[in-house]
């Protein structure tokens, strides 16, 4: 109803804005926040936890949130890789899969 509304009122349905993408360094500031302020944003670790991973992902790849949020356990695989520079050293890689939340027609 609010795209239909919009047209009626004469309201622009484009965004008026220039997204832009996150900078690493933005996303390293508000995950440091997070954490060394604990005490003053009053939820669980588990949830800061959970909104650490979310604010990870969504500044890589830049996914909607809906996305994020809907992430299963079943679309979360790690795995052990060997360094090839360094066979004694390993690193955990993790393999995610986003499901896209597609937009649907005359929305906002």
């Amino acid at each position: 109803w609010i795209p239909y509304l919009a047209i009626e009122l004469g309201l622009s349905l484009e965004q008026s804005f220039e997204k832009s993408e996150i900078r690493a360094d933005d996303v390293i500031f508000c995950l440091d926040t997070v954490w060394t302020r604990a005490k003053h944003i009053p939820c669980r670790p588990s949830i800061r936890f959970a909104f650490h991973c979310a604010t990870l992902l969504g500044g890589i790849g830049g996914w909607r949130p809906g996305s994020l949020v809907n992430i299963r356990y079943e679309d979360v695989e790690f795995a052990w890789v060997r360094d090839l520079k360094n066979l004694l050293k390993t690193w955990l890689v993790v393999y995610t899969t986003i499901h896209y939340v597609k937009q649907r027609a005359v929305r906002i």
